[in-house]
């Protein structure tokens, strides 16, 4: 395919974390390639490579142009450490975080285009996921993720939600799941793929890291229902003190009934106000903390040509100072 008929009004980014070394891998990496740079003028290829493993680079570097193998420490243990490094030295206008496995089922130059024309992710899921999907996606929306065992690992991201993701405390985690913001636009697609998405029978380790993670991105949503509480607590303790109150006046009591009372709503009150402030210090911190992502602008549309008005204000100045010279010289 010639030059001209190249795309090259964009620069792609294609990210694999869990590349491992072996013909057929080493094969399908060349025809990645080959495919995006029948289409693409301008694109990078990103392999992970974690030290002890061997990722041939040789052998790669001399068969596949634009690749870049980035070597890791042995702590990128966890595809979504190795992910996060691909995406910190990505400088794609469209980076595509995905799989060997999972490219022959999806269509990456139409990816690559939806993601780049709505500027949004892209992302796809397979199926439903199973029984246990629920507590999953559950935990997920409490954490502020769109978590789903039947998404793919293959997601598109613009160069700006991209630096959005990578300010986020949980980027790790919201380079696999996209967070649940208006500021992640997201395009999510069902495919009829089956056994793409994200297993629970396996590698136990990732397992127990998002599950981890899904826990303190939760914390925030669980203090504020916490703070909730703390304010029932203060008013049934309220309530209990005006009804020991009037008990007290219009009725015949036990001894030290009274007094037990309010002791036990004093009690009661002050461990709610207190759990109140705490809970409501803790989240101010987190807020304080914590970058915000609420931009209340989705898009902007105009007419505006100010940088060509520029220029041709420019032109018209050089074009009179060369007329002033020719003048000049004459």
């Amino acid at each position: 395919m010639s030059d001209a008929s190249l795309r090259s009004d964009i620069l792609v980014s294609i990210c694999f974390d869990d590349f491992s070394y072996s013909p057929a891998s080493a094969a399908a990496l060349k025809a990645v390639a080959a495919e995006i740079d029948s289409r693409y003028r301008f694109w990078e290829i990103l392999v992970a490579c974690v030290d002890g493993r061997g990722c041939a680079e040789d052998s790669l570097l001399q068969d596949i142009r634009n690749l870049r193998l980035i070597r890791l420490s042995g702590n990128s243990s966890t595809a979504y450490a190795r992910r996060y490094a691909l995406a910190t030295r990505a400088i794609g206008d469209v980076v595509v975080m995905t799989s060997l496995d999972e490219l022959p089922v999806l269509d990456l130059p139409g990816m690559i285009r939806d993601a780049n024309d709505s500027n949004s992710m892209v992302s796809f899921r397979s199926g439903t996921g199973g029984a246990l999907n629920k507590v999953i996606v559950g935990l997920g929306r409490v954490a502020g993720f769109r978590v789903d065992a039947a998404r793919l690992r293959t997601i598109a991201i613009p160069k700006e939600i991209l630096g959005l993701i990578l300010r986020h405390p949980s980027r790790e985690i919201a380079l696999r799941f996209p967070p649940i913001n208006p500021s992640f636009a997201l395009l999510d697609t069902e495919i009829a793929a089956q056994g793409t998405g994200l297993s629970l029978r396996k590698d136990l380790k990732q397992r127990l890291f998002l599950l981890e993670r899904l826990m303190t991105g939760a914390a925030p949503s669980v203090l504020r229902w916490v703070g909730y509480l703390s304010v029932v607590v203060v008013v049934m303790a309220l309530i209990y003190a005006i009804y020991a109150v009037v008990i007290f006046l219009t009725r015949d009591t036990a001894e030290g009934w009274f007094t037990t009372s309010l002791a036990i709503s004093g009690t009661t009150g002050f461990l709610g106000i207190a759990l109140m402030a705490i809970t409501s210090g803790i989240n101010r911190l987190i807020e304080l903390l914590v970058p915000a992502f609420d931009d209340l602008m989705v898009q902007e549309r105009g007419s505006l040509e100010l940088f060509r008005e520029l220029e041709d204000a420019l032109n018209v100045e050089r074009d009179a100072r060369a007329d002033s010279r020719d003048e000049s010289g004459r």
